[in-house]
């Protein structure tokens, strides 16, 4: 919970380091999921600090925990989908969000859902799917997903949405 504090005080590179000592607590108390959970959070803070390297490393790190452990990888799916797309390989990007998209809602992580639900609608807007995209903004902003999303995704699937919607002529 810390990491995530932090992160939101945009404190990323404290977030990472507490995200860190989490999963290697997580590691050593044998708690998978949550060691899954801070690898993750740890790769979407050094995303935001745009260290994509990292972000990628800390995602494979994660997966690795979840093939080893039969945990789901969803939310490593996700950030590294996260990661392509900041790369700018769309292909690839589009292939880990649509695999862990319908997992996560699945699972019930809203949070990481509502966020690979917009980050793939901005990705469907990237590739002229506008009408796709605006209905995943529209659902990552909807009931099931709204009070799981933080104010920031909420601002920036508005956005984007808008976006959507004025390529379309709406």
């Amino acid at each position: 919970q810390l990491g995530n504090a932090r992160q939101a005080l945009s404190d990323f590179n404290q977030s990472i380091l507490d995200f860190t000592v989490a999963a290697e607590a997580a590691a050593r108390l044998g708690n998978p999921e949550a060691q899954i959970d801070a690898l993750c959070g740890a790769g979407f803070a050094a995303g935001l600090l745009k260290r994509t390297a990292e972000m990628r490393k800390q995602a494979e790190q994660a997966m690795a925990v979840a093939q080893a452990t039969g945990s789901s990888s969803a939310k490593a799916e996700g950030i590294l989908g996260y990661e392509r797309l900041l790369a700018g390989d769309l292909a690839v990007a589009r292939t880990h969000l649509e695999r862990a998209r319908p997992t996560l809602i699945q699972e019930g992580a809203l949070s990481q859902a509502a966020f690979v639900t917009g980050t793939v609608g901005f990705l469907y807007d990237l590739q002229s799917e506008y009408a796709r995209a605006d209905m995943l903004f529209t659902e990552a902003m909807g009931d099931r997903m709204r009070l799981a999303t933080s104010c920031a995704d909420v601002l920036r699937m508005t956005w984007m949405r808008g976006m959507a919607l004025a390529n379309q002529g709406r």
